[in-house]
């Protein structure tokens, strides 16, 4: 008898675009994405909606709801959160948080080297982690500038990688300086969060669930509006 595996739907906003993302197993299905830093809450429900008519599939299918808790856009993580949150209502089911970053390293593992991946904090500053070559995450989530990067990865040369892989935000200017300064480095293929990694990582690590909690580094950034 045929056994079917399970639905996944995944929500990411956490960078400069936000992506649905439709997986049975470790296959994925469709995604859908908008390419905006702005207006996600707009989007996200209709990403949803078409990722699943792509795939053929309609919401009743789902078994997993995922999404991505960051770092990155403070708005952005929690139109992701929200989304699963309430769709897990929804559905019945109960939704899982997972780190972007974590997601992002295993796009780009190849179970030798380890990763660091890097999220644009739009605070004229960089998010990053590194994962060794098992992807167990190595220190806390940095919110730093290159300099933390090369420190980063001169920190795994130390324990004796031969290499590393950079992905994410300017990884390959960033390759570019360590490089120059002697380490040795590849550039991956992931070059921000998205909604097909979660559900990749995911189904490499099933009974990770971070919860809903958002992975805020910063307070929000506040405006006031001036009277005219």
């Amino acid at each position: 008898m045929k056994v079917l595996l399970p639905i996944s739907l995944a929500f990411e906003a956490s960078a400069g675009r936000a992506t649905v993302a439709v997986a049975r197993g470790g296959a994925i299905l469709a995604m859908t994405e908008v390419d905006t830093a702005h207006g996600h809450a707009a989007w996200i429900m209709t990403l949803a909606v078409d990722a699943l008519a792509k795939a053929g599939l309609g919401f009743n299918d789902v078994n997993t709801v995922i999404a991505g808790r960051g770092p990155g856009s403070f708005t952005g993580i929690r139109v992701a959160l929200a989304a699963a949150k309430g769709l897990g209502l929804a559905l019945n089911l109960k939704p899982i948080g997972l780190s972007s970053l974590a997601a992002m390293a295993r796009h780009d593992s190849d179970g030798r080297q380890p990763v660091i991946s890097i999220i644009n904090s739009r605070r004229k500053s960089l998010y990053m982690q590194g994962f060794s070559s098992d992807m167990t995450a190595v220190g806390d989530i940095i919110d730093g500038q290159i300099d933390d990067v090369i420190v980063l990865a001169r920190q795994f040369c130390t324990a004796g990688h031969g290499s590393i892989i950079i992905n994410g935000h300017d990884a390959e200017q960033l390759a570019e300086q360590m490089t120059a300064k002697g380490i040795a480095v590849e550039v991956g293929h992931g070059v921000s969060p998205s909604a097909a990694d979660l559900c990749h990582y995911h189904h490499d690590n099933i009974s990770i669930n971070d919860g809903l909690e958002p992975l805020y580094l910063a307070p929000p950034l506040v405006t006031i509006a001036m009277p005219r």
